[in-house]
C-alpha cells in the first residue's frame, strides 16, 4: 500500500489487527468491526463446566491450538512493549491492546488449577472434515487437559510466557489485570517445570499431526525470561540460563 513514495505501514498494521477480530471465538463484543462474524463456540467448557469460550481460532479452521495461540499472544504483547510509539503514531493503540487482551483473557481461563492446564480445545481432524462457518460450531467440543500424569511442558511454558508478556504490557495500563496475568503465568510455569514432558504425547495427542513439539526447553526458557521481566525475580533468570 503506497502513498506516493511512502508506504502506509499504519494502514497495514490496522488491517492486521482487523484480521485478529475476524479470528475471534466466543461471544463477540458490541464494537466488533468485522460485522459478518457472529458468536461462535459458546459451548466450549472444561471438565466441570468451566467457561472456555473466547480466544482465537488457528487459521481457516476453528480449533483453538494453544501452542500457536500462545506464540501469537506473546507477539501481540511485544508489539506494544517494544514499539509503543509506532503503534500509537499509527492510531492503533486501542486495537493493539484489545487484540492482546482478547487472547490473554482466554489464556487466563485455561488455568483450571495448579495441576490442570487446558492444552487445546477442539480436534484438528474432526474440525478439518467439516466445511462450515465458525458460527455453526454450536456443539460441545473435546477439551484436552494437561495433568501431572499427562504433562505438557512446552504448551504450558509457552502460555506462561504469553501471560507474563501480557502482564508487562498492561503494567502501566491496568495494574490489577497485570497481577492476574502474573499469578496465572507463575502457575503455568511451575506446572511446566515440575511435570516435564511433550504435550503432544499424552496431553494433546491430537496436536501431533499439526503442531508437534521437538523441544520444551526453549519454551521453559521463554516462560522464565518473561516472568523475570514481569516480576524482577532473579530465580527465573537462573532457570532460563539452566
Amino acid at each position: 500500500m503506497a502513498m506516493g513514495n511512502a508506504f502506509a505501514y499504519g494502514e497495514v498494521l490496522g488491517l492486521s489487527y482487523l484480521f485478529y477480530e475476524a479470528q475471534r471465538s466466543g461471544k463477540l463484543p458490541a464494537d466488533q468491526r468485522v460485522k459478518w462474524r457472529g458468536d461462535s463456540a459458546l459451548q466450549d467448557r472444561g471438565p466441570e463446566g468451566q467457561d472456555l469460550t473466547g480466544g482465537y481460532y488457528d487459521a481457516a479452521d476453528y480449533v483453538k491450538f494453544h501452542m500457536p495461540l500462545a506464540f501469537t499472544v506473546s507477539l501481540l504483547a511485544v508489539a506494544v512493549i517494544e514499539f509503543p510509539k509506532g503503534v500509537a503514531d499509527s492510531g492503533q493503540s486501542r486495537q493493539a491492546y484489545q487484540a492482546l487482551r482478547w487472547g490473554s483473557d482466554y489464556l487466563l481461563k485455561t488455568v483450571l488449577g495448579e495441576d490442570r492446564i487446558v492444552g487445546q480445545v477442539g480436534e484438528g481432524k474432526v474440525d478439518h472434515n467439516l466445511w462450515r462457518r465458525a458460527e455453526d460450531v454450536t456443539e460441545k467440543r473435546r477439551v484436552f487437559v494437561c495433568t501431572p500424569d499427562k504433562p505438557g511442558s512446552d504448551v504450558a511454558a509457552a502460555m506462561a510466557g504469553a501471560l507474563a508478556a501480557a502482564a508487562v504490557a498492561f503494567q502501566g495500563r491496568d495494574p490489577g489485570y497485570s497481577k492476574q496475568c502474573i499469578a496465572k503465568a507463575r502457575t503455568l510455569y511451575d506446572f511446566a517445570n515440575k511435570f516435564r514432558g511433550y504435550y503432544h504425547v499424552k496431553c494433546v495427542p491430537d496436536a501431533a499431526d499439526f503442531y508437534k513439539s521437538k523441544s520444551f526447553h526453549d519454551d521453559l526458557a521463554w516462560g522464565a525470561l518473561w516472568l523475570k521481566r514481569a516480576t524482577g525475580e532473579g530465580r527465573y533468570l537462573e532457570d532460563a540460563k539452566r
